[in-house]
């Protein structure tokens, strides 16, 4: 009789195929985080459950300086979009994408932030800030 496991028995066992992967062994490491993240997402009603900012937090961390993973790289600014959804304060995380050019080339960068702003009743901010950077001088 086969045994079905539970979500957090087939989220560990994901985890630790990601733990087991290294940079230089995979070809497209980000890969394997991007998947385990959109799995997440989808068997996962309670995300505050399912350790997703944690796996999250871990992920932009080990590639954050990955030459491969730029602000141009969808993936990448997708996984740092689902990081601010996920914070107390995603304005915070937002500014610093701004900042490094992670998600710039996107009209969904620049959807988000703007939705967060406006959740936080700091739209103006969008408007005066980052608006103005927007538009060709």
């Amino acid at each position: 009789m086969s045994r079905v496991k539970t979500l957090d028995e087939q989220r560990a066992i994901a985890y630790e195929q990601v733990q087991a992967i290294f940079p230089d062994e995979h070809a497209d490491p980000l890969e394997v985080y991007d998947d385990l993240v959109n799995w997440t997402l989808q068997n996962y009603q309670d995300h505050a459950q399912s350790g997703l900012t944690e796996l999250l937090e871990e992920c932009l961390h080990k590639f954050k300086n990955d030459s491969r993973y730029t602000g141009a790289e969808f993936r990448w600014v997708k996984l740092w979009i689902h990081f601010a959804n996920h914070v107390e304060r995603p304005s915070v995380v937002f500014a610093h994408m701004m900042e490094k050019g992670v998600g710039k080339p996107y009209s969904l960068f620049f959807e988000q932030y703007a939705e967060a702003l406006e959740r936080e009743g700091r739209y103006v901010i969008f408007l005066s800030t980052v608006l103005p950077r927007l538009i060709p001088q």
